[in-house]
């Protein structure tokens, strides 16, 4: 048995030798330093993470590393040099015959874009992020059963508990903005940071939260770049959160907090219009089948061949990721960030009906899957905080157009903590839409009551519900005239207690070209009107009195 052992070890060694040496994997190849002949057993740590060296791949899909006990159980991501991070699905451990360094061979859930960029180099190691721990409903216990000859005697029907009054928010800014490069270009998935999106900058942070005095961020971040991938593009279950996006989304929060004095707000959103991307399917003998298709150059910001062909589907269980998993996404949100800076949480933005292929829904069945999948997302979510929630409106998170379209939401809705706050979005577009593109009329005549009117039946409906309303993004094109306009809603917004986040900024430039970034030379003068209110404070966040 010893032999046969020894001899497949023996193979396995020779394998990966000689993929090393033909598949450009060695150490030596990766411009690293190579490794000693007889290098030392790695020293056991007593807790993740840590540190490693990726010695060897096979295929793609297998590293070799050196042995370490905190690996063996599998429950680990792996960090790579380039920023990759991956799940270890299966761990095999063998003898190099040279020396006595033990190996494993770790089996991995992706496929590694460029091995020569990470053999020879280190690799950190942590614990995936665990799933949100799922708290069992009370059993009731029965009543003892009467004796027959005894009439049961009669009682009040059962007086529901009573629903806690909404969490009083206090000391809100009216004016802030949406930190929004992150979910550029989602079709391209995990895509590469600064190619096909960028994270804010030290320096887009310091301009606005610094030098402007921001106070309250809308953050959208693209969700399947925050979580773990599996092999059908769809994030991984359970709510584990890509170790680089946690990381760099912690640095992110680190330069606010310091630029801020820790007193900036900020609002998570997931920015998915309530639909994944996954893997391009085709039916393929009445089964749908991944195509394994890859992106053109022309698509994929001239790195063909690195990106699968995605398509889009409803968030959804028939299709592979639904309600409960979004819930655990914002719990796995909740638990990693939770810090007093962190306002409350997005639950996802402007979902929309559409009549295409995978994702056919009329615009009153698209209001009903809302409802629906909110309530099973806040039963998860409640388990772990009672902070706001943010849910936008049915069409895009119309404000003109929310009684018609998200009418059912106000009684649907149903939160545990009582702590939900709908978010409206407009623009003033001179064609009567909402789009924000603001590609026809005369941009340097634009009517000062342009954007105010937007949101004038929203705030209408919200006073007569009850409820808190929140402005996720409005904006405006580079004109003095669209300054004018933007001013006259603020006011409203203001008289109304309804906090506003402008969009678009930071990324570094990522959003040039764009009418309403406010990186851009035309928006300086919108950045001083912004300086001259980020100081405008509400006493509580309460309806609408309009």
């Amino acid at each position: 048995m010893t032999d046969a052992v020894t001899a497949a070890s023996a193979k396995l060694a020779q394998a990966i030798a000689d993929v090393q040496t033909a598949g450009k994997a060695l150490a030596e190849a990766a411009g690293a330093a190579a490794q000693p002949a007889n290098p030392a057993p790695e020293t056991p740590s007593t807790s993740l993470p840590l540190t490693t060296t990726i010695i060897g791949y096979l295929n793609k899909t297998q590293l070799t590393v050196p042995f370490h006990e905190l690996i063996v159980a599998k429950q680990v991501v792996v960090q790579l040099a380039t920023g990759q991070a991956v799940n270890v699905l299966d761990v095999a451990r063998f003898q190099r015959l040279a020396d006595t360094q033990a190996l494993m061979i770790l089996t991995i859930d992706q496929a590694i874009d460029d091995p020569t960029k990470i053999v020879g180099k280190p690799a950190s190691v942590r614990a995936r992020y665990p799933k949100a721990e799922t708290v069992p409903a009370p059993v009731p216990t029965p009543e003892p059963e009467k004796p027959a000859d005894n009439p049961p005697a009669s009682t009040p029907d059962p007086v529901p508990a009573p629903v806690p009054g909404a969490a009083a928010l206090r000391n809100i800014p009216f004016l802030g903005i949406n930190l929004a490069a992150h979910p550029n270009a989602n079709q391209v998935l995990p895509g590469e940071a600064g190619t096909h999106f960028k994270w804010p900058s030290r320096a887009d942070v310091r301009l606005y939260v610094r030098d402007l005095g921001i106070r309250l961020i809308r953050f959208p971040y693209g969700l399947q770049r925050a979580t773990l991938i599996d092999s059908t593009g769809l994030p991984v279950k359970g709510g584990q959160l890509d170790p680089t996006f946690v990381a760099k989304m912690k640095t992110v929060l680190g330069w606010i907090r310091e630029d801020s004095n820790g007193e900036a707000l900020v609002i998570f959103d997931p920015h998915h219009y309530w639909r994944m991307y996954r893997n391009q399917t085709a039916m393929v003998e009445g089964v749908r089948k991944q195509t394994g298709a890859l992106l053109p150059a022309g698509e994929a910001a001239g790195q063909g061949g690195r990106w699968r062909r995605q398509e889009q589907v409803l968030i959804d269980d028939a299709n592979g990721w639904g309600a409960a998993d979004l819930g655990d996404h914002i719990a796995s949100m909740v638990t990693t960030f939770d810090e007093a800076m962190i306002l409350g949480y997005g639950l996802g933005n402007e979902p929309y009906a559409s009549g295409g292929a995978l994702d056919s829904l009329t615009v009153t069945a698209m209001e009903a899957k809302v409802v629906a999948d909110v309530n099973i997302m806040l039963l998860i979510i409640r388990r772990v905080t009672s902070k706001p929630v943010f849910i936008c409106g049915n069409q895009w998170a119309s404000a003109r157009n929310w009684a018609a379209v998200s009418g059912s939401f106000a009684a649907g809705i149903k939160d545990p903590a009582n702590n939900w706050i709908p978010e409206v979005h407009g623009y003033g577009d001179l064609d009567g839409g909402s789009s924000g593109r603001y590609s026809s009329g005369n941009l340097n005549a634009f009517p000062v009551e342009q954007v105010a009117q937007v949101f004038r039946p929203a705030y209408s409906y919200f006073a007569a519900k009850g409820l808190r309303a929140f402005v996720g993004e409005t904006g405006i094109p580079p004109t003095d005239s669209g300054r004018a306009a933007l001013a006259r809603a603020l006011d409203e917004a203001k008289a109304n207690g309804v906090p506003v986040t402008l969009w678009i900024a930071g990324g570094d430039g990522a959003m040039g070209g764009e009418k309403m970034n406010l990186d851009d030379a035309g928006h300086a003068a919108t950045r001083d009107l912004i300086k001259a209110r980020a100081g405008e404070r509400m006493a509580e966040w309460k309806a609408p009195r309009s």
